[in-house]
């Protein structure tokens, strides 16, 4: 039966998706909508006479209200998540592309590891068998005795082998006392086999990689010239110890 409440109700639903439409915040966005779909549910009833043509539109706000409610219930969870003060670091630095919900399956694979200098990371022409990405130091890119690069914090070793499934072509070794985030490839390969995010958020996180390594006078590994010299002095690495 309309009235006036049942057009008060039918206009608020409407300005509600409006809203919801005009916010950026995603769980405002949701909120709005799951409020919008419930003021939608009383004006049907209200108005609509024909069961069946009532009964559609209400099953279907209900199946939007459970939809976002659920994503409302996955961005809490991850709102609630710890994060120790290296991972918000390398979130900001280096993940800040992807969702916390995908950055999240990344860590519970990922180790954390003080890497002494010297240590090989890659050895040319054999398979790759980790991702580094190094969080504090530094490391040297050879092709067989010759330094051809540098690699320094923010950058990934590994990370194109691991896309092509092919032998590395340098020897990576680490040039200072590293602290590098470590995933080894039987791990991450698993994970990405059975999340299309991880994926997709590794590839932009390794293409703009990519990006700066080649923008990087000490870091660019598809340099032409061979460079020659040291490794540059660095800060030490944090001695703070997290739970991870």
């Amino acid at each position: 039966m309309f009235s006036i409440l049942s057009l008060l109700i039918g206009n608020a639903a409407n300005l509600l998706n409006a809203a919801a439409y005009s916010v950026r915040n995603i769980m405002t966005l949701r909120i709005l909508v799951v409020v919008a779909a419930v003021f939608d549910i009383i004006y049907t009833a209200r108005v609509v006479s024909d069961p069946w043509a009532a009964g559609t539109d209400m099953m279907w706000n209900g199946v939007f209200i459970l939809i976002n409610a659920y994503q409302l219930w996955v961005l809490y969870r991850d709102s609630r998540f710890s994060y120790s003060a290296e991972e918000r670091d390398i979130y900001t630095r280096i993940f800040h592309s992807l969702s916390p919900t995908t950055f999240r399956k990344l860590l519970s694979i990922a180790e954390w590891r003080d890497i002494d200098d010297g240590t090989t990371l890659t050895s040319e022409g054999e398979t790759v068998q980790n991702l580094y990405l190094i969080y504090r130091g530094l490391a040297v890119v050879l092709v067989g005795e010759h330094i051809v690069a540098h690699c320094g914090e923010n950058n990934f070793i590994g990370e194109m082998s691991f896309l092509t499934g092919k032998s590395a072509t340098a020897s990576v070794r680490s040039a200072a006392l590293s602290r590098c985030v470590v995933w080894t490839k039987a791990d991450l390969q698993a994970l990405v086999d059975k999340n299309d995010d991880v994926l997709a958020g590794l590839q932009m996180v390794f293409s703009r990689n990519l990006v700066d390594k080649i923008g990087s006078n000490n870091s660019n590994v598809f340099a032409d010239t061979l460079l020659a010299g040291k490794a540059k002095d660095i800060p030490p690495p944090i001695e703070d110890k997290f739970e991870y």
